[in-house]
């Protein structure tokens, strides 16, 4: 098996060759479209050596980042961790860590899969969603309001499968499959797009949601500086 420098480097050609227009921060790799949405590959190291994994990302550059609802501390560069919507990289057996494999060759080719995965996925999104005003007509605050009470109704059943079928039901999680968002990062996403479009009761209205019983995961006091803007 190739060690992480090896990898490092076949990772670093692979993503020259295929994706040159993103720019590499350590082994985070982003970019810009014109649509000024800004998209993230992170390849982090496994927890046993020897291994990884890749998370991806997608900002908007108007918003503020989103570094409250990740894991990770202020950062000033963008990475998945601070972005509204961020995921894990799977293959299609549903796997998540991947070895660096037994040569390079194996490596590239891997890469390359992934690489051509996410890139497809950032530009549907692209195409799809735009400047991010087209979600706030498929995502009224009713529509939040009501996912919010279904998370509530996840987050109190102790069954998974059960859990599975609600999250499935969710309006935001049927928009963006494969996503997972929760409703406190999208409402203040969309606080923020209604607020640049001049629509303060709308500002208001998805604002409200985030308080919401079972919507804890909103980590007060330290998203605080990105609701004050929107006040």
């Amino acid at each position: 098996m190739i060690d992480a420098t090896a990898f490092r480097r076949v990772r670093r050609r692979v993503m020259k060759s295929v994706a040159p227009q993103f720019s590499e921060r350590k082994c985070i790799y982003t970019v810009e479209t014109e649509q000024s949405q800004l998209h993230c590959i992170e390849f982090a190291s496994g927890k046993w050596g020897n291994e990884f994994s890749v998370d991806i990302g997608i900002h908007f550059r108007h918003l503020p980042s989103f570094e409250a609802f990740g894991h990770m501390p202020r950062c000033q560069h963008p990475e998945p961790d601070t972005c509204c919507l961020k995921r894990r990289w799977r293959n299609s057996a549903n796997e998540q860590i991947f070895s660096y494999g037994d040569s390079n060759d194996d490596a590239e080719e891997l890469i390359q899969t992934i690489v051509a995965d996410c890139l497809a996925t950032f530009d549907e999104f692209n195409s799809t969603w735009g400047n991010g005003e087209p979600l706030l007509e498929r995502l009224p605050p009713q529509a939040l309001a009501a996912d919010a009470a279904i998370f509530k109704q996840l987050m109190d059943c102790p069954d998974l499968k059960e859990r599975d079928r609600i999250s499935d039901t969710m309006a935001i999680r049927r928009l963006l499959p494969g996503w997972l968002p929760h409703v406190s990062p999208m409402c203040v996403m969309l606080a923020y797009f209604a607020k640049e479009f001049h629509d303060s009761q709308g500002v208001s209205e998805y604002l409200a949601i985030t308080t919401a019983p079972g919507q804890g995961h909103i980590m007060l006091p330290r998203a605080q500086s990105l609701l004050e803007p929107l006040n």
